[in-house]
């Protein structure tokens, strides 16, 4: 009988490692075949109208890749501990892997399909685990609310000290040591080094280090708590020296905001941790964790709270950036670089996105743009993200529900 449970079990972590492979390729490779090409108006027009074009289907892919790990994880929550052979933490971080490269498979499959840049395989897994270090404290939290007990005890506390210690290590250093480990995260060239300097000397500020980032996109990032400052490689290459200073002013100016917003930054992000277990609990058991759900608003309310902030921080930042030199054209022209280079619409389909929109930033900036004010992008590719995630989640969960009977 002992020797049944250990097999039976293995067939539980294989049927759902198999469904973690197959689900996701089946739900995004026919998706893939039933929405159309991206048809540019002029391939040789301008590229705010390729990049509005572009966006619904870069939404499906983003919605998927960021979501569809994370849920499937959640999901392998779904088995009680006395069934699975090996930890429940272990068993839902496995989901978590195989899901992860499965569609990063699949996109990599099918993104000649949509004008994606060619890449092999393993190029395309090297950016998204270099891209996917940003996203480190939200798998933690994942993590942290999968391994928390349903009831208060001893072990709830020894996990939520242990998450907290983790998550207050990778904010003020785990995250810079992580990356250098892994060869993600490089010092800075010299010149570089001493744009930085003459940045922070402007504001009569000491100068924080700054790391080049093995990352596929041009972007340049402000770690407040470490007081580093990231630039990827491509936007490294982006530039001229003018118009690198402004974007190092940009990012300096976050790691100047005030306690408050410190503050708020640092303790905010936990609130997924409770968000995560009370979706855990809910599907678990759906008449316990309704009650739960009355707390989703004050959850939500803390992070819109968040985004507020963030807002304002990055209208202050645009003005650190665009003051550097007289000629606050410079950053404008630095801003428009960096959307170009990674296909960004210049008006986004939401209004109250932490970052307001280029052509309002150009504007703000001094400069007025060379082409009219876009129309907003199509947003039906949250809604095909959405389907996608809704239809692998409920595939999932009726594959273990399906084994869980045949168990027990």
């Amino acid at each position: 009988m002992e020797s049944f449970a250990w097999a039976s079990g293995w067939v539980a972590v294989l049927v759902s490692v198999a469904a973690a492979v197959l689900l996701p390729i089946i739900t995004m490779g026919i998706t893939a075949f039933c929405l159309p090409r991206p048809r540019i108006k002029n391939p040789d027009g301008h590229w705010a109208e390729r990049a509005r074009s572009l966006f619904p289907f870069k939404a499906v892919r983003i919605y998927s890749l960021s979501v569809l790990p994370v849920i499937y994880a959640i999901g392998g929550n779904l088995y009680p501990p006395s069934i699975l052979p090996i930890p429940r933490w272990t068993f839902c971080s496995l989901i978590f892997l195989v899901t992860f490269v499965s569609t990063n498979w699949v996109i990599w499959r099918f993104g000649r399909r949509y004008q994606l840049k060619a890449e092999s395989f393993w190029q395309r897994m090297s950016k998204t685990s270099a891209h996917a270090l940003l996203y480190v404290l939200y798998i933690l939290f994942a993590i942290t609310a999968v391994a928390l007990p349903d009831h208060w005890n001893w072990r709830c506390a020894i996990v939520l000290i242990a998450g907290l210690g983790v998550y207050f290590w990778l904010q003020f250093d785990g995250v810079l040591r992580i990356g250098r480990w892994l060869g993600f995260f490089r010092p800075a060239d010299s010149e570089l080094s001493e744009m930085v300097r003459e940045v922070a000397h402007h504001w009569q500020r000491p100068a924080p280090s700054v790391w080049l980032y093995f990352l596929g996109s041009a972007n340049a990032f402000a770690m407040p708590f470490t007081n580093a400052i990231l630039v990827t490689e491509k936007a490294r290459a982006l530039f001229s020296p003018d118009e690198m200073k402004a974007m190092l002013a940009h990012e300096l100016a976050h790691l100047l905001e005030d306690k408050i917003t410190r503050l708020i930054r640092l303790f905010t992000p936990l609130l997924y941790i409770p968000l995560m277990k009370v979706l855990l609990v809910f599907l678990e058991n759906p008449e316990s964790g309704l009650p739960l759900l009355a707390l989703c608003p004050v959850i939500m309310g803390g992070f819109r709270l968040l985004s507020g902030r963030r807002r304002r921080m990055e209208v202050r930042a645009d003005v650190f950036g665009s003051s550097v030199y007289e000629d606050k054209s410079i950053y404008a022209r630095a801003l428009a670089k960096l959307y170009q280079a990674n296909d960004m619409p210049a008006v986004m389909p939401k209004k109250r996105l932490p970052h307001p929109h280029l052509y309002d930033r150009m504007v703000v900036a001094g400069l007025t743009p060379d082409f009219p004010r876009p129309d907003r992008p199509a947003r039906w590719g949250n809604w095909v993200g959405f389907l996608i995630v809704a239809a692998n989640l409920a595939g999932f969960l009726s594959i273990e529900f399906f084994v869980l009977d045949l168990l027990t």
